[in-house]
């Protein structure tokens, strides 16, 4: 499923061209375009460009402080309020009966206005916003007439659907913060005995059973290195900007899942370039959790080990020697049944630390010759010895009775 590829500042300029009169003043003086550049010299700084006076001419009608929300202060993202941890360029969040990780795509690091690190983390913070939404309905309305359904909606909670709309607004956030990036994504919600998983790209999840394997995802890849991913849909650096100039110069308190249109702060004026960035239509060709998602449901049971991990740890590590370091700390800790699991509060702990530890070392290894990465890439034709030095992040959560509460 190939994508659009990321068009060059030529093609940036050439797309600006296009715009109407009123758009193209704004892209030239947010992103820069050679013409607006050759006729600032032609002018010898006889007079001011004029596309940078009528930029400014539009912006100080504005006259705003910046959008506020939950996440944000004077247009920008206070990033202490997220609910989710960056590890470089993967984040992650943790609940109680849930889990999620996201590894942004480093092939943006060249890019315009690329922040794949922020990316993945808004990401995160939107599954754990939408997650939490569901929690927060089913106390409230727990003791009213409309109890049955909303405990009903909590517990057909569909990860898919979660992650859906968890990316949806993490595109209008990051348009408005005035970056762009994309993410792979894994997400695990617990119900009852049943472990739900979405997954889009190469992050993966094992339970891990009486130190057995039970249960493995599966990797999605579009090509060798080419994971299926979380995008920005149709921005582009020209939307992005004014996305991100507009939200910087209005006055107005940004909802949960609110859109900017619907904000009580907008003029028609702001209409015409707001439907610019935030009108998306439905278009196949991107990756999509409705269309693209690997979906599974699983058999839990107490003492079960549930490891999820960005593919930092999986590019160094075959299965076997994950097994291996997780078999070797349950012998540390002397479990012998799945009482003893439970009781262990920092077992999960010590398996992530030994998990990433071993793949840091392989990683970093100049001894290492063989790897799964290195395998992956010999079978495409291309030599490559060693580990892979990426962002390894690893979570671990044992399945015990609420009482425990131990992630």
């Amino acid at each position: 499923m190939p994508k659009k590829r990321i068009k060059s500042h030529s093609e940036l300029s050439q797309h600006a061209a296009r715009m109407p009169s009123m758009l193209r003043p704004i892209v030239d003086f947010l992103i820069g375009s050679r013409d607006s550049d050759s006729q600032s010299k032609s002018d010898e700084g006889n007079r001011a460009a004029p596309c940078e006076s009528e930029l400014h001419k539009i912006v100080a009608s504005w006259k705003g402080v910046g959008l506020q929300s939950a996440i944000r202060d004077k247009g920008r993202i206070v990033p202490t309020r997220l609910q989710s941890q960056q590890v470089g360029e993967d984040a992650y969040f943790l609940k109680e009966d849930a889990i999620g990780i996201a590894d942004g795509v480093g092939g943006w690091a060249s890019c315009v206005r690329a922040d794949p690190a922020l990316f993945s983390r808004l990401l995160m913070h939107f599954c754990f916003s939408e997650l939490n939404r569901l929690d927060t309905a089913l106390v409230h309305e727990v003791a009213t007439s409309d109890a049955e359904k909303t405990i009903a909606q909590w517990m057909q909670c569909d990860p898919i659907e979660v992650l859906q709309v968890a990316w949806e607004r993490c595109v209008r956030a990051s348009k408005r913060e005035g970056i762009m990036g994309s993410s792979t994504a894994l997400l695990a919600v617990l119900r009852g005995n049943e472990l739900r998983v979405a997954n889009m790209g190469d992050c993966v999840l094992m339970l891990i059973r009486d130190g057995r394997m039970l249960f493995r995802t599966s990797e999605q890849q579009h090509s060798f290195n080419f994971p299926v991913q979380l995008g920005m849909m149709d921005a582009t650096a020209e939307s992005v900007s004014i996305a991100s100039a507009l939200c910087m110069h209005r006055n107005a308190m940004i909802p949960d899942g609110g859109k900017d249109n619907e904000l009580t702060d907008v003029t028609q004026t702001m209409r015409d370039l707001i439907y610019m960035y935030d009108h998306t239509s439905y278009d196949p060709k991107w990756d999509n959790p409705h269309d693209d998602a690997g979906n599974w449901s699983i058999k839990v049971q107490e003492g079960d080990i549930v490891i999820m991990a960005s593919d930092g740890l999986l590019d160094n590590l075959f299965d076997e020697e994950i097994l291996g370091e997780i078999r070797a700390v349950l012998a540390k800790y002397r479990i012998k049944e799945a009482s003893d699991i439970v009781k262990e509060i920092d077992l999960p702990y010590s398996i992530s630390k030994a998990l990433c530890r071993a793949a840091k070392v392989t990683s970093e290894d100049p001894r290492v010759v063989v790897s799964p990465f290195q395998q992956q890439a010999s079978e495409e034709g291309l030599y490559y010895a060693g580990g892979k030095n990426d962002d390894i992040t690893v979570l671990s959560a044992v399945v015990a009775h609420a009482e425990y509460e131990r992630v």
